[in-house]
Protein backbone atom coordinates (compact mmCIF):
# COMPACT_ATOMS: atom_id res chain seq x y z
CA UNK A 1 0.00 0.00 0.00
CA UNK A 2 3.02 2.32 0.77
CA UNK A 3 4.30 1.70 -2.66
CA UNK A 4 1.13 2.52 -4.59
CA UNK A 5 1.62 6.18 -2.56
CA UNK A 6 4.76 6.99 -3.04
CA UNK A 7 3.87 6.52 -6.72
CA UNK A 8 0.96 8.57 -6.26
CA UNK A 9 2.78 10.98 -4.95
CA UNK A 10 5.23 11.03 -7.72
CA UNK A 11 3.03 11.35 -10.44
CA UNK A 12 1.33 14.10 -8.47
CA UNK A 13 4.20 15.89 -8.05
CA UNK A 14 5.07 15.48 -11.88
CA UNK A 15 1.59 16.98 -13.24
CA UNK A 16 1.15 20.12 -10.12
CA UNK A 17 4.83 21.12 -12.14
CA UNK A 18 3.29 20.78 -15.82
CA UNK A 19 -0.21 21.80 -15.26
CA UNK A 20 1.53 24.95 -13.26
CA UNK A 21 3.69 25.66 -16.09
CA UNK A 22 1.14 25.41 -18.82
CA UNK A 23 -0.92 28.15 -17.16
CA UNK A 24 2.09 29.82 -16.67
CA UNK A 25 2.17 30.12 -13.20
CA UNK A 26 6.17 29.18 -13.19
CA UNK A 27 8.30 28.36 -15.88
CA UNK A 28 10.71 25.48 -16.65
CA UNK A 29 13.84 27.86 -14.97
CA UNK A 30 11.68 27.62 -11.54
CA UNK A 31 13.16 26.45 -8.50
CA UNK A 32 10.18 24.93 -8.09
CA UNK A 33 8.95 23.20 -11.11
CA UNK A 34 12.50 21.59 -11.52
CA UNK A 35 12.23 20.70 -7.67
CA UNK A 36 9.36 18.63 -8.19
CA UNK A 37 10.41 17.11 -11.36
CA UNK A 38 13.35 15.78 -9.34
CA UNK A 39 11.10 14.49 -6.53
CA UNK A 40 8.11 13.51 -8.35
CA UNK A 41 10.64 11.22 -11.02
CA UNK A 42 12.52 9.72 -8.06
CA UNK A 43 9.34 8.50 -6.06
CA UNK A 44 8.18 6.98 -9.72
CA UNK A 45 11.56 5.55 -9.93
CA UNK A 46 11.35 3.69 -6.80
CA UNK A 47 7.65 2.72 -7.62
CA UNK A 48 8.63 0.96 -10.55
CA UNK A 49 11.85 -0.76 -8.91
CA UNK A 50 9.80 -2.06 -6.46
CA UNK A 51 7.13 -2.74 -8.43
CA UNK A 52 8.63 -4.47 -11.54
CA UNK A 53 12.34 -4.91 -10.95
CA UNK A 54 15.09 -3.45 -13.13
CA UNK A 55 13.57 -2.76 -16.39
CA UNK A 56 10.50 -0.60 -15.76
CA UNK A 57 12.60 1.98 -13.64
CA UNK A 58 14.90 3.00 -16.20
CA UNK A 59 12.87 5.93 -17.74
CA UNK A 60 11.71 7.77 -14.66
CA UNK A 61 15.44 7.24 -13.67
CA UNK A 62 16.54 8.93 -16.80
CA UNK A 63 14.12 11.45 -16.10
CA UNK A 64 15.39 11.97 -12.53
CA UNK A 65 18.92 12.16 -13.81
CA UNK A 66 17.87 14.45 -16.24
CA UNK A 67 16.60 16.91 -14.05
CA UNK A 68 19.15 17.12 -11.86
CA UNK A 69 21.28 18.24 -14.27
CA UNK A 70 19.44 20.73 -15.14
CA UNK A 71 19.45 22.15 -11.05
CA UNK A 72 23.21 21.49 -10.59
CA UNK A 73 24.77 22.71 -13.78
CA UNK A 74 21.91 25.20 -14.89
CA UNK A 75 21.66 26.35 -11.34
CA UNK A 76 18.44 27.27 -11.78
CA UNK A 77 17.86 27.82 -7.77
CA UNK A 78 21.13 29.16 -6.87
CA UNK A 79 20.45 32.28 -9.51
CA UNK A 80 17.04 32.99 -8.31
CA UNK A 81 18.75 33.33 -4.78
CA UNK A 82 21.80 35.51 -6.00
CA UNK A 83 19.68 37.75 -8.02
CA UNK A 84 16.96 38.05 -5.14
CA UNK A 85 20.11 38.60 -2.75
CA UNK A 86 21.11 41.76 -5.31
CA UNK A 87 17.40 43.40 -5.67
CA UNK A 88 16.93 43.64 -2.02
CA UNK A 89 21.02 45.61 -1.77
Amino acid sequence: MIILFVGFLGFLLLFIAYTLCLFGKITQEDCSFNLMNVFGAALITYHAYKVDGWFLPIPPLLWTLVSLYYIIYKKTCIKKKAKKKKQTK
